[in-house]
């Protein structure tokens, strides 16, 4: 696998592979052929990375210095692999001097194998290599997907800690504001519960307001990022349900976590005092 500029997309992957292997995948064509055996300079492109470069079957693209002819256009579905292109194993690795080097390594595992045995098996046999099941696997053997979890992740639990301390700050605000009201309030009968019931309601309503915006904001600007190409070539956002979902948990969750302390100072507060308050 390599690693490249083609077009206005300088990230464009090219894999390398045995144009007699190509059965074993059974990569789906959308228009033309396969890579004919013993051909050296053909590609077939994917269709992501087709429609960027506006090119169809019989069309050349410039890559490493070569000329290179489209014979085919593929769709897998996975987005590294659409928005890039399939070339010979042979002409990857002369133009990338590395001859005899693999990426990848595919096993096919007849029915019925012990697939935990296997993997066992090869990696005792072979310590330099790293066996994954299947392609969320990766993450686990790549550390560059392993800073970018952990990033993520840190970043995540920023922006909730951000998010709880405004909301905590907003709500302590309004519950000093509004002294004098949970005094009266509270001289006319109403009991503690139903105070931290107001105060905790009012704070969960807040930051679902600001999740739903959010959520409309976040799907605004992945759509304009995916305007770039390079951008489109490694990302395809998915809106499923389980992330609104989960976005709204979250954003519960902090309301709840942000407000606890102002809402225990709107219950703790003496009606006398309260009235008085200035």
């Amino acid at each position: 696998m390599a690693v490249s500029r083609l077009g206005s997309n300088p990230y464009f992957i090219q894999l390398g592979i045995d144009p007699g292997d190509l059965q074993y995948f059974q990569v789906p064509l959308l228009a033309g052929r396969h890579l004919a055996a013993g051909a050296l300079n053909e590609i077939l492109l994917g269709r992501e990375a087709a429609s960027q470069l506006d090119k169809k079957v019989g069309d050349t693209v410039e890559l490493k210095d070569r000329t290179f002819t489209v014979v085919g256009i593929y769709r897998t579905g996975n987005t590294y692999e659409d928005g890039g292109g399939m070339l010979p194993l042979a002409t990857v690795q002369e133009y990338e001097r590395k001859q005899g080097l693999m990426t990848l390594i595919y096993i096919k595992a007849k029915p019925g194998t012990d697939l935990d045995a296997l993997t066992a098996r090869i990696e005792q046999d072979h310590p330099e290599l790293a066996t994954l099941r299947t392609l969320s696997d990766y993450a686990d053997v790549d550390q560059g997907l392993q800073l970018m979890d952990a990033a993520n992740l840190a970043i995540s639990f920023l922006a909730v800690f951000i998010g709880g301390i405004g909301v905590m700050n907003t709500m302590v605000m309004s519950v000093m504001e509004r002294t004098r009201e949970f005094g009266i309030l509270r001289a006319v009968g109403w009991r503690p519960r139903r105070v931290l019931q107001m105060v905790l309601g009012e704070s969960i309503l807040l930051c679902l307001v600001g999740a739903v915006i959010g959520s409309i904001l976040a799907v605004v600007f992945t759509r304009l990022i995916l305007i770039f190409p390079v951008v489109r070539s490694f990302l395809e956002p998915q809106y499923t349900p389980e992330v609104f979902i989960r976005g709204l948990a979250v954003g519960v969750a902090v309301a709840l976590l942000g407000a606890l302390y102002p809402a225990i100072r709107a219950v703790r507060l003496s009606p006398i005092q309260a009235i008085r308050y200035e």
